[in-house]
């Protein structure tokens, strides 16, 4: 590989996947405990992938243990969700619009300093194999360029 593809290759790279232009998120929710029990707690008018999208960490009141829930149109994560994780949260994700009919969810989180994705419900289609590991990719070097 010539020095020039090499740089091209590498600045591809360092750019956040694109994120499907009809990406829709539905309002976000909690789970916390409560008795023993994960319940959800709605967060009237929390969208995640706008929050995320501005500059800075993300931050929210959740107690500790806490996760949070969001409907949207695909379960692949969108290019800041990263934050959601180095704020100490799981992110579940659950496909509004099933394609094939099958229901879909999925939590992105951080196992021994590595981000993953773990399907909960359903599988990933053939298309979307190469970009959520370029995602994931993204996450963790986003992630290491934001930590001091």
């Amino acid at each position: 590989m010539s020095a020039i593809a090499f740089l091209v290759a590498l600045a591809a790279a360092a750019e956040p996947p694109a994120r499907a232009p009809d990406l829709v998120e539905g309002e976000c929710a909690a789970l916390v405990r409560r008795d023993g029990e994960i319940v959800r707690q709605p967060m009237p008018g929390l969208r995640i992938i706008e929050r995320t999208g501005r500059s800075g960490p993300f931050a929210i009141d959740l107690p500790p243990g806490a996760s949070i829930m969001c409907p949207r149109s695909s379960i692949v994560p969108a290019p800041d969700d990263w934050k959601v994780l180095e704020a100490g949260y799981v992110l579940y994700i659950g496909e509004t619009a099933p394609r094939d009919g099958e229901r879909r969810i999925g939590a992105l989180e951080v196992s021994q300093g590595q981000y993953r994705y773990r399907l909960i419900a359903g599988r990933l289609r053939e298309d979307e194999v190469p970009l959520m590991q370029a995602r994931l990719d993204h996450f963790q070097a986003s992630a290491r360029r934001a930590r001091p």
